[in-house]
């Protein structure tokens, strides 16, 4: 296409979109005939010029949605008015979420990520937002190997993309063999300076885990079956990024605690934005005990989910 012609197109579609004149007035305007107006909007829509986005509010059960932010006190919350089952219900989270970001989301700051499987299939599913000069930081380390992958990378790159930001992994497991590995890690000058960003971040986005056997923890092999059960007899009911809590939101400082590579739940309960994705209804009692030690003040959830943890709330009173 000849630079007249292209320039002839842009100044077309330039009225037709952005100043929103009728074909009729951008031919009067150009000299051009409607029909031929109507090609060149036609032609730059087919090679890829122009692309149409529809941008309506991404709407979740609204009744729902109040009822479980006055139950539990938090500063948003969005259930998704679609099935649990139902790739839908993701699509409508992702898009929940996203507004939400793009609400919230200032000039310059860091936005902390987990891992995991909700993590992974709503990292997917994002469409990008205005550059604002984010940064996008993994806040605990992964876990990589034949029996498992949290795709821990792949959530921090999906997230920068979207964000328009720099993406940075931290390149450790999550949780190490003991106390002093841990901290001979924080040393080395590579893995201080992620730990840096995590301390300053404002946004934290991340799921929640419970005391299952087949949680990552046990599969990766960091606990037996044995410890992992001894953790449930203490009263631990979940995790976020690897670190265990109690019914109350409590949580110990032993060597277990120790152990992990990544943000620590005072840090979490003291981050401006605390923003919680969990889909299973087992997982009620992890976000409810969450919620109470305050390191969630923002969920996204499903139907199924918000109703379990409204019974629970119901019968702990």
């Amino acid at each position: 296409m000849d630079s007249d012609k292209l320039k002839e197109m842009k100044n077309v579609v330039e009225d037709y979109y952005l100043s929103g004149l009728k074909q009729s007035e951008i031919a009067k305007k150009n000299n051009l005939s409607k029909s031929k107006v109507s090609r060149l909007i036609n032609e730059a829509k087919e090679k890829g010029y122009v692309e149409i986005k529809f941008k309506f509010p991404h709407e979740g059960d609204e009744e729902l949605s109040n009822e479980l932010k006055a139950a539990l006190g938090l500063k948003h919350v969005f259930v998704s008015k679609f099935e649990k089952s139902d790739d839908k219900m993701l699509q409508n989270v992702a898009e929940g979420l996203i507004d939400y970001l793009d609400r919230i989301l200032e000039e310059g700051q860091i936005v902390g990520v987990s891992w995991g499987k909700t993590m992974h299939n709503i990292s997917k599913r994002l469409s990008p937002i205005t550059e604002r000069g984010l940064k996008v930081v993994q806040l605990h380390g992964g876990i990589s190997n034949t029996i498992t992958d949290t795709r821990s990378s792949d959530i921090v790159r999906n997230f920068g993309k979207v964000l328009k930001s720099d993406w940075y992994t931290l390149p450790v497991p999550s949780i190490v063999d003991n106390s002093f590995i841990a901290q001979t890690f924080r040393e080395d000058s590579t893995i201080k300076s992620i730990f840096k960003m995590i301390a300053e971040l404002e946004v934290a986005i991340f799921s929640v885990g419970t005391m299952n056997d087949n949680e990552l923890g046990v599969k990766a092999g960091y606990f037996t079956p044995g410890q992992f059960n001894q953790l449930r007899i203490e009263g631990f009911v979940g995790d976020i990024c690897s670190r265990y809590y109690k019914k109350n939101g409590e949580h110990s400082t032993g060597e277990i605690y120790n152990r992990i590579m990544g943000v620590s739940l005072e840090e979490l309960a003291n981050k401006k934005e605390k923003i919680c994705l969990a889909f299973e209804e087992r997982k009620a009692r992890s976000i409810v005990s969450a919620v109470q030690g305050k390191y969630i003040n923002t969920l996204f959830t499903d139907q199924a989910t918000a109703i379990e943890i409204l019974k629970l709330l119901t019968n702990d009173n």
